[in-house]
Parts: structure tokens; C-alpha cells; sequence
């Protein structure tokens, strides 16, 4: 029997012969009952299709923890504080964040209000029983723009994930490469068509280069979300970590396939079509619009470096001394694996930008 979400798109596709990869993709990975990730089904760890920092223990949120205290610091101990977090997942990192916060200054727990931005009723559940005796509070997406946030907004792997465009450089031109289905092999295909203006403009804005057969991602709701956070925080920081990279550093010869990429099971998959919803779909982040939206609406670039040095950096501020104090082999390993120049070390990179 044909899954449930491979009928509802292949029907979509039939009704107007092909749909474009952003709207497929919003469904697999968003589908309200479907989604990869709205589902709420365990995806990242050893359980799961893919390691994140988080699924290699706590130390990634004691870190991050000690970089929000240093922000409550530099407002001046105010009363009351927000962490706001986007793409929770199941919230473990907020809980391993609290904890910390908790464990360095419980006058900066007591004050913080830890923020969930989660559109999902599973994923909401879920986060609810994970951080069940603490100061949460879980808003939707649309209610975001209606925040005045003093303190910190952040995601970890959220940008990757957002659906994206993709176009291809063939006969001269820019093509859309759309979502059709091949009756007779039973499955998913692409399918080259002219581009409409608005693709076409926004090309030109990223500006990607054009070379024969040369493939890209446009990622048309990244600059809206930068430009969302900029209008909702008033006063501290605006931190995402994803992998990516610049403009100059994405689009550059050896990336002539383009970025996206499929993951099932710890392993890269062949085909990015094939079971909708069962497999993560993600694209790398172009971290130059989101400077430059971010700018646009009032943000600063403070910070863009590799997670080495970031972590690294934060790890001045206690992690060192403590281990220092009292080693721990776990947290070392932990450490490593975070930075380590072939695991998350280079290719993810943290951005923060501030007002």
C-alpha cells in the first residue's frame, strides 16, 4: 500500500503535472501528520537518522548556557529575561541549558522565562513533558512577531531545514527544477522548467553564478525569519548555529551539484524524492542573507566564525578551569567531538548578531 504522503503529493503533482521542490518539501518535512519533523518522531541520535551536538551530550547546552549567563550579565541582572529558542525539537537542549543555568547562578534562573517558538501539537507535548517543573512558555510561529524579546533568540540546525527552491543553469539559462512523477518507474523525478520572475529575481539577489549545469538553493523564507527576530528583539542577541557558510564560500566550483542532501538511518541517501516524510531533507545555509536581513532590520554582526572556535571561545569562560579542577573524560570526549575539524568542528559555523 502507497504511504500516506506520497499518495497526497503525487496527487498534487498529477493535478498540474509538476509542483515546486519548496512545496514538496514543506510537506515532507512539515505535513502536520506526516512531516519528518512535525510527526514527533524520534529522528536525531543514535536512535534516530542523524547526530546533532546536542545527541552527543550535555556539554553542547552547558556551553551555550554560559554564553546566555554572560547576556543577563551585560543587561544589567535584569529582573526578568528571555531565552527564546526556535526548532526545539524534543528539548533537550533547553533542558540541558536550564540545568546549567541553574548549576552557575539560580537568581539568573529564577529570572529567565525560557521561550519555545513550536508550531506542532506532538512536538509540543513532548516538550512539555521534557521540561515539565520549568519556567516554559510555548508560543506559534505567527505569535513570535508579537514578541518584545530582552536577552537571547536562538536555533540550533533550524535554517537547514527550511524548504527551498532549487534551480539549475541549462542551455544558457536559469531552470526551476520541479517535482513531477514518473508514471512508469512508480516514483518522483525532476523536471526542468523556466523560472518565474519572482525566482528569477531572487537569483539575481543571491547572486548565484551562472555555469553551464552549475545547481543551487534559494531558501525564500531564510531573510523573512532573520528580519522577524530583528523586529521582535529589543535588546541582546541573535544566535544561530547551522551548517553553511557565506555566500563566497557556498557557491564556488566544487559545488556544482548544489547543497541539498537526504539522510536515513546515519547514512546519505541516493535519491532526495524517495520516501517522502521518512528521510531529512536540508540544504546548507547562506549565512550572508541573513547578515544582511538580519542588518536590514537594525542587527549588528557581532560574531561569524566555525563552531572550533566558538565553542572554544566559550569554553574560556568556565569549562576549562572546571575541568581543570575536576577532569572528566566524558565531557573531554564530548568537547572533541564538537570541535574536531572532521565532526561539527568547520563545517558548522555560529552566527550572532545583536541590537
Amino acid at each position: 500500500m502507497e504511504p500516506a504522503l506520497t499518495s497526497l503529493l503525487r496527487e498534487r503533482v498529477t493535478v498540474s503535472g509538476s509542483i515546486s521542490f519548496f512545496e514538496f518539501m514543506e510537506h515532507c518535512l512539515y505535513h502536520p501528520e506526516f512531516g519528518y519533523y512535525s510527526s514527533g518522531r524520534k529522528v536525531v541520535g543514535r536512535e534516530g537518522d542523524f547526530y546533532t551536538s546536542v545527541s552527543t551530550g550535555s556539554l553542547f547546552g552547558r556551553l551555550l548556557a554560559d554564553e546566555f549567563y554572560q547576556v543577563w550579565l551585560d543587561l544589567g541582572k535584569p529582573a526578568e529575561w528571555r531565552i527564546v529558542e526556535q526548532g526545539a525539537n524534543r528539548g533537550e537542549l533547553a533542558a540541558d541549558l536550564l540545568r546549567r543555568l541553574r548549576e552557575v547562578d539560580e537568581a539568573a534562573w529564577r529570572a529567565c522565562q525560557y521561550v519555545l517558538v513550536e508550531p506542532h501539537p506532538a512536538l509540543r507535548a513532548i516538550q512539555r513533558q521534557t521540561l515539565a517543573g520549568e519556567n516554559i512558555r510555548q508560543i506559534s510561529t505567527d505569535e513570535l512577531a508579537e514578541q518584545s524579546i530582552r536577552g537571547v533568540f536562538f536555533s540550533n540546525e533550524l535554517a537547514d531545514a527550511l524548504p527551498v527552491q532549487c534551480v539549475k543553469f541549462s542551455g544558457g539559462e536559469w531552470r526551476e527544477l520541479r517535482v513531477s512523477w514518473d508514471a512508469d518507474g512508480e516514483k518522483f523525478t525532476w523536471r526542468e522548467m523556466p523560472c518565474d520572475q519572482l525566482l528569477a529575481w531572487r537569483i539575481a539577489e543571491w547572486k548565484i553564478p551562472a555555469g553551464e549545469g552549475y545547481c543551487a538553493e534559494i531558501s525564500p523564507r531564510l531573510g523573512d525569519w532573520a528580519a522577524s527576530v530583528a523586529r521582535c528583539l529589543a535588546e541582546g542577541i541573535f544566535l544561530t548555529i547551522d551548517y553553511g557558510g557565506l555566500a563566497e564560500e557556498l557557491y564556488t566550483p566544487n559545488r556544482r551539484e548544489g547543497t541539498l542532501r537526504a539522510y536515513r538511518r546515519h547514512r546519505q541517501m541516493a535519491d532526495v524524492l524517495a520516501a517522502p516524510g521518512e528521510q531529512d531533507l536540508t540544504a546548507h545555509v547562506n549565512f550572508s542573507r541573513l547578515i544582511a536581513s538580519g542588518g536590514q532590520g537594525g542587527l549588528r554582526l557581532r560574531e561569524y566564525t566555525d563552531q572550533r572556535r566558538y565553542l572554544t571561545r566559550l569554553g574560556q569562560r568556565r569549562f576549562f578551569q572546571e575541568m581543570e579542577r575536576s577532569p572528566s573524560a566524558k565531557l573531554l570526549r564530548e568537547f572533541q567531538t564538537l570541535t574536531h575539524p572532521a565532526s561539527m568542528g568547520v563545517v558548522f559555523k555560529a552566527l550572532t548578531l545583536t541590537v
